[in-house]
């Protein structure tokens, strides 16, 4: 099947994968993703780099396939949940902001954040069950960032797509 597809787009130094998977989906192959198949990346991450890798190499590909797809999979990295997070997240912050002028705001910013848990319950969680409480507690501001990187990238990757001669 990878043959008989091309293989890899060369033309494209990220998300060759998905790419991939998206043009044999076009071609009506079946792709099944196993839940029980799991790897590890063997990157040692700092901060700089998670971020930059979020917003330039993830979101904002992602985004350029969507849109030149124009069809958007919920799976993976784009779920529906995900992109709720972005929202509710942004909403969050908002409400915290409208709270400094307006303490009433400070029950909004309250129903927000819940929402926000519950939308990132099962990665959380996920953190809580393989290394404890305490360190899925200190992965929310992280998973936070995680979810602005993804709207950065949204915006970068619009912005690549609608104008692809000033990247």
């Amino acid at each position: 099947m990878f043959a008989a597809h091309g293989g890899f787009s060369l033309d494209r130094d990220k998300l060759r994968d998905v790419e991939l998977g998206l043009r044999m989906a076009r071609a009506g192959r079946k792709i099944r993703l196993d839940a029980q198949v799991k790897v590890r990346h063997m990157k040692r991450w700092r901060l700089d780099r998670m971020v930059r890798t979020d917003v330039f190499d993830r979101a904002a590909n992602w985004t350029q396939l969507i849109l030149r797809e124009r069809r958007m999979p919920d799976d993976l990295n784009v779920r529906r949940a995900e992109r709720w997070a972005v929202a509710v997240l942004f909403a969050l912050l908002g409400a915290c902001v409208a709270a400094l002028w307006r303490p009433e705001a400070g029950w909004a910013a309250v129903g927000l954040g819940a929402a926000y848990l519950a939308l990132n319950a099962g990665l959380l969680s996920y953190f809580r069950r393989v290394r404890g409480a305490w360190f899925a507690a200190r992965s929310v501001p992280l998973v936070m960032l995680y979810h602005a990187c993804c709207a950065a990238g949204f915006a970068v990757g619009c912005a690549r797509y609608l104008f692809p001669s000033a990247r």
